[in-house]
């Protein structure tokens, strides 16, 4: 009986052996588990940001083209105020573009620049054909409507002539 007792003990250390090594894999894969669970919640988090942030740039670009047709009106403004009003109303004119410069600079500050498109080549990426010219700078163009980028991406590309 004493042999009978001591395989019992035996066998029951062995058990005992054998969960504690079947709770420790248990245990591994419960963290493993958390550990992808956890970098799957950042992964989403991460995710979750920069589509929040698209949004946002987004719903930004719809004001922006919303205001540019006001500033190409600004434009046009200050290139045909007649010579009357600048003699008689002088300091009024100042104020007002002055007004509008702080516009544009406000737009700048939010991610707004504007495309340069007068006197050089023509890119097919920032600008759009409307028309010829002709002008001894073949190959150049002229801008007939300012284009813009909002945070590097393009959002109305320049309207030009092509100089023929």
């Amino acid at each position: 009986m004493t042999i009978d007792n001591e395989e019992k003990k035996e066998n029951e250390a062995s058990e005992s052996v054998s969960a504690s090594a079947e709770d420790k894999n248990d245990s591994t894969d419960y963290l493993e588990g958390w550990k992808r669970c956890q970098a799957d919640f950042q992964n989403y988090k991460r995710d979750e940001a920069k589509r929040n942030k698209d949004i946002i740039s987004y719903a930004n670009s719809n004001l922006m083209l919303d205001l540019l047709d006001a500033l190409d009106i600004f434009d046009l403004a200050d290139k045909h105020v007649p010579s009357e009003i600048i003699a008689n109303n002088k300091q009024w004119l100042d104020g007002f573009f002055y007004g509008v410069k702080e516009l544009q600079k406000k737009l700048q500050e939010n991610g707004l620049e504007r495309i340069l498109a007068d006197n050089v080549e023509f890119n097919p990426l920032e600008h759009e054909i409307i028309g010829g010219v002709d002008d001894e700078n073949t190959g150049l163009v002229k801008q007939v409507r300012s284009g813009y980028k909002l945070n590097g991406r393009l959002i109305r590309p320049a309207q030009v002539s092509f100089i023929k």
